[in-house]
């Protein structure tokens, strides 16, 4: 761009302003003197008439953008509407882009918590499993114990009797 187009505002580094000016002050918005008091009560700056309110629409109806495939085509449609557009809207090109980075952002992470939540579904089922196993095993270790009680109760009973437990023999010759 000409020169005589940006802002006549000087920086503490002497550099000028970089905002485009306005033809008839050679001042921005921001650095007018004409505009102070709507600046510092808050009014922003009326928008130029020379572009079409609304723009010519990117896409004939709203986009469903659900998933990275899906935004990434409507990137590229709003890549190439800019490109091939008589005169190009590049603001809104630039809101597009912009809106469509944050889109993929949310779904990545709508992507990571529905991965999260099949993680955590799948830890709950294993801790589950897990319980039961125990308490089978718990189960079992206390049968097992039963088992050798009466095992013992038997044998000293058999013992007692004079009987070997082994065999089943006597343990004596006198009683025979």
């Amino acid at each position: 761009m000409a020169d005589h187009l940006y802002c006549k505002h000087r920086t503490l580094t002497g550099q000028r302003c970089r905002a485009r000016a306005d033809e008839d002050t050679g001042y921005c918005w921001w650095h007018d003197p004409a505009t102070e008091e709507r600046r510092t009560t808050g009014i922003l700056p009326e928008r130029s008439t020379t572009r079409e309110p609304g723009g010519t629409p990117v896409l004939p109806e709203p986009a469903v953008l659900e998933t990275a495939e899906e935004v990434a085509a409507f990137l590229q449609h709003v890549a190439n509407h800019v490109a091939t557009a008589a005169k190009p809207d590049v603001a809104r090109a630039h809101a597009l882009n912009t809106t469509a980075g944050v889109l993929l952002r949310a779904l990545e992470a709508r992507k990571l918590e529905r991965r999260l939540e099949a993680v955590r579904e799948e830890l709950r089922r294993m801790e589950e499993q897990y319980t039961q196993a125990l308490a089978q095993r718990q189960e079992a270790d206390r049968e097992r114990a039963e088992m050798r009680e009466h095992a013992q109760f038997y044998r000293e009973r058999m013992l007692r009797a004079g009987i070997d437990p082994e065999t089943g023999s006597p343990l004596h010759d006198e009683l025979i």
